[in-house]
């Protein structure tokens, strides 16, 4: 069974690392067959509203938005996804940004 670490923070105090509340948990006589770490390193991504979309000028499957991402002034960007729409809200990656990804990690 999979337990989010924030929903037993609201029920315990968990004052370690993770990796040590897995090995303490283990102590116990449950088995801990690892961890999943969902994203842990995202930075630079903001919610943005999609102001208007027009049709790449070079590129039929291409489409570029002008966003408001909350940086003071507009920001263009260009996408090939389908499912955008004016008015819409979309993940924006900001600079050098960052998703992270997706870790498995095993304490046996």
């Amino acid at each position: 069974m999979d337990v989010p670490m924030s929903w037993l923070k609201e029920y315990a105090d968990v004052p370690t690392s993770v990796k040590d509340f897995m090995e303490d948990i283990t102590l116990t006589g449950s088995k801990v067959e690892g961890v999943t770490t969902l994203c842990g390193n995202v930075r630079k991504i903001v919610t943005s509203q999609i102001k208007k979309i027009e049709q790449h000028p070079d590129a039929d499957k291409l489409v570029v938005c002008t966003i408001n991402a909350g940086q003071g002034s507009d920001l263009t960007i260009v996408t090939a996804a389908k499912n955008v729409t004016e008015g819409g809200v979309c993940a924006c990656c900001i600079g050098w940004s960052s998703f992270g990804r997706w870790h498995r990690n095993s304490y046996r």
